[in-house]
């Protein structure tokens, strides 16, 4: 017999592919809470930046430390909506309420980094877990349909063109007041994390077996969101 589905949609794929935007929206739709895992990453990426930055150490160096990998553990972690007019939402770690501050590049390329390390994934994979056990849930991520949650019902893989996926990362931070971008330095930046997390050995980035895969290299934002509604309506649990 096989294992009963889960009533959970997960949607996987590269930086700067419109996941957190889609996510939320598509969870609104549903009426389904959403589970933003980069997030996450990113709010330990920000821990992690500070202990370095405190004790000199590097990343490898402090998780191959046990009292700091324990802390990483027993971090408590709550995902909040977005402030209003803001469009990505909000981390509690610990005392602590991260917002702009995950958005930030290097935040994103240390995320990354950590996110191939065993210590953290399990940990963090672990809470997630617990987060959408009672189902009705829209997981964001990397590996959400891989391996945060393979028993879920509906998995979608996105894409786009690595220049377009630059292309809209530049046109958020013009919309968020950068005015000097370096736009070739952007896209390198992309295509190394990309690199990075498409083959590391732990978890890499690639779509399920049974994923759904969508090219939103040329679609609008709701088009996506309109075929993934469709997709899911027609396959129901």
């Amino acid at each position: 017999m096989s294992e009963q589905r889960l009533a959970i949609v997960t949607i996987d794929g590269p930086a700067g592919v419109g996941k957190s935007t889609i996510s939320r929206l598509i969870a609104d739709q549903l009426a389904f809470t959403y589970l933003d895992t980069g997030s996450m990453y990113r709010a330990l990426a920000y821990e992690l930046a500070k202990t370095q930055k405190a004790t000199g150490k590097s990343v490898q160096e402090l998780v191959q430390d046990d009292h700091f990998v324990e802390q990483v553990q027993a971090l408590e972690l709550e995902l909040l909506p977005p402030l209003q007019g803001e469009e990505y939402g909000r981390v509690r770690i610990g005392k602590q309420v991260l917002g702009s501050e995950l958005r930030a590049e290097e935040m994103g390329q240390l995320a990354s980094e950590i996110s191939a390390l065993a210590q953290v994934r399990s940990g963090l994979t672990a809470i997630q877990q617990r987060m959408g056990a009672a189902g009705k849930v829209v997981a964001e991520g990397r590996d959400t349909g891989t391996v945060v949650f393979p028993l879920a019902a509906w998995k979608f893989f996105l894409d786009a063109t690595p220049e377009e996926r630059a292309r809209r990362r530049i046109r958020q931070l013009r919309a968020g007041g950068a005015e000097c971008i370096d736009e070739a330095a952007l896209l390198a930046n992309l295509l190394a994390r990309d690199r990075a997390d498409r083959n590391r050995v732990l978890a890499p980035l690639q779509p399920a077996e049974d994923a759904y895969l969508v090219d939103t290299s040329l679609l609008s934002i709701n088009e996506v969101v309109n075929e993934i509604l469709q997709h899911i309506r027609s396959h129901p649990l």
